[in-house]
């Protein structure tokens, strides 16, 4: 008897004809920054919606729990009691909360973003239900390489901190301290340049550690020396792009709190029966800004996976196997009889683009 399972197919490449143009390709700068803006437009609900929903409410949460926590132990200078030394703990471990939040918060970012992208790539439409099934296989390692450059952001500050202190020493135990005075900012301005631009460029060596987790389903480890093997000579292209991201939407960001902060003054209360009233426009106007935030958040992400798919269309066979899965899959092949394109490398005799 003939066993079931040797009458399905083993995945397998199907690879473009002469006659089928390759339906991807290297992206330039300009590519990186309309791709990543328009994934994020096409499927706002996944997104933004959901994810950024999630995200917003989870930082929100935590932040007020801590800012609550702040102002019971007095350590917001505005008690009149002073500071209750039995609260400093429970505002300690509110701080210790939001941090946990705002890593979970990033991974759930960071994960649906890097997913949609991935099954976008795939000829598939994400749906909310499959990015959390995804990020649930993911999650845990994409929390690690976040753990890592938090780790990594406080060994900076506390180096920078200590020769700083180390510097100021030197200065104000020399007979003038006159001069020491005016030259302590300089000397902390050249310090903190000195170590934070190799700390800039180390960040941006590692930047495309979340999408190898995702794209590649690798280790931690493993994502950090791909990573680290894959921006080799990017390191402008990653910074730059991330700092338009930023600025984008922190100008338009900036141009709604604006507005929002007039329309405040405007608005301001003259008998505490007002005050309802007075709060409705800053709570309505919040609403657009958080919108920019998050749309924001889910670019910066989608931009560090389009950048990782391109360094490997530059560096490895991912063109070949990317556009060969394509053309199969618009040939009307199922994609359960193929290969992951991110992971499983063609045939030896494939050509690779320009060769």
């Amino acid at each position: 008897m003939t066993d079931a399972r040797s009458e399905v197919p083993e995945p397998e490449h199907r690879l473009p004809g002469p006659s089928q143009p390759a339906r991807f390709n290297p992206l330039d700068f300009g590519a990186v920054l309309g791709q990543s803006f328009s994934l994020v437009w096409k499927n706002p609900v996944p997104l933004l919606a959901v994810a950024g929903v999630i995200v917003w409410a989870v930082n929100l949460g935590a932040g007020t729990l801590a800012a609550l926590a702040q102002s019971a132990a007095g350590l917001d200078g505005m008690s009149p009691g002073g500071i209750d030394g039995s609260l400093v703990g429970p505002y300690l471990g509110a701080l210790l909360l939001q941090l946990i939040a705002a890593l979970g918060a990033q991974v759930i970012a960071q994960g649906f973003a890097l997913h949609h992208l991935r099954v976008a790539l795939l000829g598939d439409r994400a749906t909310s239900a499959e990015l959390w099934r995804l990020l649930r296989v993911s999650g845990t390692r994409l929390l690690l390489v976040n753990l890592v450059f938090f780790g990594a952001g406080v060994a900076f500050a506390i180096l920078v901190t200590g020769v700083m202190a180390l510097a100021f020493m030197a200065l104000f135990s020399s007979a003038n301290a006159m001069l020491a005075a005016v030259i302590a900012v300089p000397v902390s301005f050249v310090i903190a340049a000195g170590l934070g631009v190799p700390f800039l460029w180390l960040t941006f060596r590692l930047q495309l550690a979340s999408g190898v987790v995702v794209f590649e389903r690798t280790t931690v480890r493993h994502a950090l020396r791909r990573s680290w093997e894959l921006t080799r000579g990017r390191v402008w292209r990653i910074a730059g792009t991330q700092l338009v991201i930023s600025l984008a939407c922190g100008v338009v960001g900036a141009v709604l709190m604006f507005i929002i902060v007039v329309v405040g003054v405007l608005s301001s209360p003259t008998s505490p029966a007002d005050m309802t009233a007075a709060l409705l426009p800053g709570i309505i106007g919040s609403v657009p800004v958080f919108a920019v935030g998050a749309f924001g958040a889910m670019v910066a992400n989608t931009a560090i996976g389009l950048l990782y798919v391109d360094a490997r269309f530059r560096e490895d066979w991912l063109w070949t196997t990317l556009n060969g899965y394509a053309a199969a899959r618009i040939a009307g092949v199922p994609a359960s009889q193929l290969a992951d394109p991110f992971v499983t490398p063609p045939a030896p005799h494939t050509n690779f683009p320009g060769t």
